[in-house]
């Protein structure tokens, strides 16, 4: 059924795909964000810290929203697939970063990195598809990406506990920052 419906969306085949890229890339991204909440005890033993030291990253990475006003308008002063391609390699490198340096200081870092690459991409990929799909399919096509972070934690957290309960804390990371790069 719901595959019925985006085929039969009334764009362009390619503007089909980018959308549906588009809310790949931000199941990838949400999936992190969200995962830390659930195993945040398993990560602070994976890192060797208590649970309240880990959740200074989150409070960290929270901060970033602060920025996000400045930082959307990469998009707009930059070019749409350039704030995208920002935002996205900002957050492959922070998943990156843990993965070739395991301890806290790099999660901090990694966490403030995906906070701050999440805040670049997401708003010029929402004006990417402002101006590309028109207005009456427009809210569609919107909520087709704003689904992903739901669905993030309905599959990609669940994947992630599945990762580490089966080969560690770390396991995630390595597939969220390819999966980025990707």
């Amino acid at each position: 059924m719901a595959r019925r419906i985006f085929l039969s969306f009334p764009i362009s085949r390619e503007l089909r795909f980018q959308v549906a890229l588009f809310s790949a890339a931000r199941f990838v991204t949400d999936t992190l964000f969200r995962m830390v909440y659930p195993f945040l005890p398993v990560l602070a033993q994976g890192l060797g810290v208590s649970v309240s030291t880990i959740t200074l990253a989150v409070t960290g990475r929270s901060l970033t929203g602060a920025l996000g006003p400045f930082l959307a308008s990469v998009g707009d002063s930059r070019g749409r697939k350039a704030g995208m391609l920002f935002g996205i390699g900002i957050y492959t490198l922070g998943a990156g970063l843990v993965v070739f340096w395991p301890a806290y200081p790099a999660f901090f870092a990694a966490l403030t990195l995906c906070g701050l690459g999440t805040l670049v991409f997401i708003p010029s990929m929402q004006a990417y598809v402002g101006d590309r799909v028109p207005y009456q399919q427009r809210g569609f096509a919107l909520a087709l990406t704003e689904l992903s972070w739901s669905i993030s934690f309905i599959l990609g957290v669940p994947l992630a506990g599945f990762l580490i309960a089966r080969y560690g804390w770390l396991a995630p990371f390595p597939l969220l920052a390819l999966l980025g790069a990707i």
